[in-house]
């Protein structure tokens, strides 16, 4: 399985492109000995842009599809997913082309920073000031938030 780890600081340029942090490229690869990596960019939660490599987004469609059409919620979250998803093609240095959809989905300007943060099956891209205000609305504390997460497990 792949493993997007870390929080990273990076800016998309003037041209909109993005660099990957360097663990995500070892993950995607880049453009070169007839390789053409991409990842699937969509509509994440919270605001955020969610990519993800092509295997996992497989995965991804899988458990999407496994609710049936006639499901009106299941059918909504599909429409709106879909409107938001593309490919987003990994250059030869390890960059991507944010297109303009996403660069307002996600609330990004060219020349400015923002947060790229790996989780685990996919990574994820933040406007700075939405991840902070995100992070601080939390009500309860970190150890309440694990315990409902492994408390659930068997």
């Amino acid at each position: 399985m792949v493993s997007f780890r870390g929080s990273f600081r990076h800016s998309i340029d003037g041209k909109g492109r993005l660099a990957l942090p360097k663990p995500f490229r070892r993950i995607t690869g880049v453009k070169g000995d007839g390789r053409e990596p991409f990842v699937v960019l969509t509509k994440g939660f919270n605001g955020c842009v969610s990519a993800y490599t092509p295997d996992e987004w497989a995965r991804f469609e899988e458990r999407m599809l496994s609710d049936p059409y006639t499901d009106q919620a299941a059918r909504d979250f599909m429409l709106e997913i879909a409107d938001y998803t593309m490919d987003a093609w990994v250059d030869t240095v390890g960059r991507i082309l944010i297109p303009s959809i996403h660069m307002e989905l996600g609330g990004f300007e060219k020349n400015r920073e923002i947060r790229v943060l790996g989780l685990y099956d996919h990574f994820e891209l933040w406007n700075v000031e939405r991840f902070d205000r995100i992070r601080a609305k939390a009500e309860d504390t970190f150890e309440e938030r694990a315990k409902r997460v492994f408390g659930r497990r068997p």
